[in-house]
């Protein structure tokens, strides 16, 4: 899913401000990348902490098929779409049906329950 703010989240999340900018577009995920997150236990001493692996997978479809080698049930999985369509020769005034605007994360829910039917979504 194509500018879907995956990558704005994830830099936001490892941000000390828990902030981002726009993301440049020779700055947004091309395949995968992938981040590190220390949550602090709330509570708890300094050194109980999760530590955390943010993969942030590119959203042009020609990656879907590897990045389907990378799940496991062990995750937690964000998925995250915008309900515009991004198709040049459709009017942004365009109405779209209600199966437009949600077809491309029932995909993502598809290929999850697939490939890693254990999984958190």
């Amino acid at each position: 899913m194509l500018q879907a703010g995956k990558t704005s989240l994830v830099k936001a999340l490892v941000s000390a401000s828990s902030s981002t900018n726009h993301i440049k577009l020779r700055d947004r995920s091309a395949a995968l990348d992938i981040s590190t997150q220390k949550l602090p236990l709330p509570g708890s001493e300094e050194c109980d902490t999760i530590h955390c692996r943010l993969w942030d997978f590119g959203g042009h479809e020609v990656f879907y098929l590897s990045h389907t080698m990378h799940f496991t049930g062990r995750c937690l999985y964000l998925l995250t779409w915008s309900p515009v369509k991004h198709v040049d020769d459709v009017s942004p005034t365009a109405e779209l049906s209600v199966e437009e605007v949600t077809a491309p994360l029932k995909k993502w829910i598809r290929i999850l329950a697939l490939h890693a039917p254990e999984s958190s979504v």
